[in-house]
């Protein structure tokens, strides 16, 4: 974990915007990477700790999580705002639910995207 850290600060001390944002891009793919893999491994080892008898509420004690979140993990449904979710509703594999039914102005509104918006940098890619 200190070496991620260790790696951020690295990065955010590079000089230079292109080059700051060039070693940014290349840690987010190496961590979106990292993310699926670990999440690979944490679902083998929760199947084989269902599998071993263990609840979900002891093995949510365990690594830090809440038991129905190990519950959908070991069901291997994807939930929440994911990437593999939005993917599944996009095939009509899971239904959407009618909060999700909001229009881009509604989303560019909400209080964390009113930075880009108010600096007219909202969906500006150069």
């Amino acid at each position: 974990m200190q070496a991620i850290r260790d790696e951020l600060a690295a990065i955010a001390g590079i000089p230079g915007h292109i080059e700051r944002a060039r070693a940014a891009t290349q840690a987010l793919q190496l961590l979106t990477e990292a993310n699926a893999d670990l999440a690979r491994l944490r679902r083998e080892d929760i199947l084989a700790l269902v599998a071993s008898g263990l609840s979900y509420q002891k093995i949510g004690a365990a690594i830090g999580i809440d038991r129905t979140r190990v519950k959908q993990i070991q069901s291997g449904q994807p939930t929440g705002n994911s990437s593999r979710s939005r993917a599944a509703k996009a095939r009509g594999d899971v239904p959407a639910p009618a909060s999700e039914d909001v229009t881009n102005e509604q989303i560019l509104l909400r209080p964390g995207n009113l930075a880009g918006a108010e600096s007219g940098t909202e969906g500006n890619e150069s």
